[in-house]
């Protein structure tokens, strides 16, 4: 007998590199699919406060990435980079 599992739940700080990674590499497509894992991250309630906030930032991030990509604007230059590094790296 084989047991379902559920696929396996990204943290923030995967999901983050995850999105930076498909920006880097000018991957739209994975770019879109990343974007939309970060819409739907699970919020346990044993996080912390602050982990909850790293959350609602990367939302918030991937809300306007997502806009961005509909409008053609995604630029390297761009601040989230910075912000999407910073989350990362809480791996």
């Amino acid at each position: 007998m084989t047991l379902l599992r559920n696929p396996p739940v990204k943290s923030y700080a995967v999901c983050a590199g995850s999105i930076l990674e498909a920006w880097q590499q000018k991957n739209l497509p994975r770019l879109q699919d990343e974007l939309d894992c970060a819409s739907s991250l699970e919020v346990p309630s044993a996080m912390t406060a602050a982990e909850r906030e790293r959350v609602e930032l990367l939302e918030s991030i991937a809300a306007q990435l997502k806009s961005m990509v509909a409008q053609g604007t995604v630029d390297q230059a761009n601040p989230y980079s910075m912000l999407l590094r910073h989350l990362a790296s809480d791996c």
